[in-house]
């Protein structure tokens, strides 16, 4: 076999080339198989039995390739990547074992480098990943804190959540004088020199208004949006208008003492008699609208001065 293929034999050992030569029908027809099939040739489907194939104890899917030194000497968890890098140094062997025409090829000196560099790339996936260090921080700089961002928008969040004057006049204590105290709820909070006289300052300190809580506009919106009723709220139930929340319906008489008042109740007898009942709605003249009084159509009476009775139903009336 070192005559027939001698760098495939110097990489994968005499006994493991005759197998592969031998299953392929010979070195022509290996070395036209593709790298990534190189590994399954001789594999088989069924496993051994009694062996677990958990720590590589079958030999379930595994060719003649992995009988290799190179691949049987490597441990368990880098053995399938050294198997795909013989396979694939195992394909450039033969290819140059059948076109050897040179005596550095016919000697097997190509398989042996191959067979060198496979080890030393083995051996550096071996190697424990380097110790992770442990990096100083890096020193301050002289200039003081960062630059922070300007613009307008910033400089409105600056005076919006910035130290007013009133913070600073109540975080400063006059020396040799009892500071005042404002206390509610079981807590009390030092006023400072807010009131005092001997801030140095000719006005008084006022509150900023820039300072103070604002609500944007779509909260403006959408507040007045909550407390104005819709049309069919209006229309359905009158009880949800926008009415204060301090009325009450009971009134004090002298007669019952607390009586229960119906607002609303008086507002509907009101709006369905200014419909229909209205005082002289049926003696209106077409030019009533036009005067301020209210003139009636008289009617005529007899001897007795009582009206006419009115016509039965579906008979007209004669005048």
């Amino acid at each position: 076999m070192t005559l027939l293929a001698p760098n495939l034999s110097a990489l994968v050992g005499t006994r493991v080339a005759t197998k592969l030569i031998g299953v392929t029908g010979g070195l022509s027809s290996f070395s036209k198989i593709p790298s990534c099939n190189i590994h399954l040739l001789g594999a088989s489907k069924t496993g051994t039995s009694g062996l677990s194939s958990i720590h590589g104890g079958s030999t379930r899917f595994s060719g003649y390739l992995a009988q290799c030194s190179l691949v049987a000497q490597t441990p368990e968890e880098y053995r399938m990547q050294a198997l795909r890098m013989v396979s694939a140094k195992a394909s450039l062997a033969a290819r140059m074992d059948l076109n050897s025409s040179s005596a550095h090829t016919a000697t097997g000196q190509y398989g042996a480098s191959l067979s060198e560099e496979i080890s030393r790339k083995i051996e550096k996936l071996m190697e424990p990943p380097p110790a992770k260090l442990i990096k100083a921080l890096p020193v301050p700089s002289e200039g003081g804190r960062k630059q922070r961002r300007g613009g307008r928008r910033a400089r409105k969040f600056r005076e919006m959540h910035g130290l007013t004057e009133m913070r600073k006049m109540q975080n400063r204590v006059e020396f040799g004088k009892e500071e005042e105290e404002a206390g509610a709820f079981d807590e009390t909070m030092g006023l400072g020199m807010i009131h005092t006289k001997a801030s140095g300052k000719v006005r008084a300190t006022m509150a900023n208004a820039s300072s103070k809580a604002r609500m944007s506009k779509a909260n403006k919106e959408r507040l007045a949006t909550l407390n104005r009723p819709t049309l069919s709220l209006q229309n359905s139930a009158p009880s949800l208008s926008s009415t204060s929340g301090t009325a009450s319906s009971l009134s004090f008489t002298p007669v019952q003492g607390i009586e229960l008042v119906d607002p609303s109740r008086q507002k509907k007898a009101e709006e369905a008699n200014s419909k229909w009942f209205r005082e002289g709605q049926f003696s209106l003249l077409p030019d009533a609208g036009k005067s301020t009084t209210t003139t009636t159509i008289p009617q005529k009476r007899g001897a007795s001065g009582m009206p006419p009775p009115p016509p039965p139903p579906g008979r007209p009336s004669r005048a």
